[in-house]
């Protein structure tokens, strides 16, 4: 018998699949947005010494490079 109607299925446009989907895309989101700061200090014979620090105030001395290729993110 055909009908002058389609039939359709059951509609999953708010499905808990789609849900968790757009919950990891926040998170990927947000971890990829750098939770540090960088700081410069200076020695005693005038050189200098280059560190990044985390959210947590752990300290890490990283190279020039590394401060340089950072600071342009």
């Amino acid at each position: 018998m055909s009908t002058p109607f389609k039939m359709k299925g059951m509609s999953f446009g708010n499905s808990p699949m789609k849900q968790d989907k757009m919950k990891m895309q926040k998170t990927a989101g947000e971890k990829a947005t750098p939770k540090y700061t960088l700081k410069v200090g200076t020695l005693v014979g005038g050189s200098k010494e280059y560190f990044k620090v985390d959210e947590n105030g752990k300290n890490t001395k990283i190279s020039e490079a590394a401060y340089n290729l950072l600071k342009k993110q």
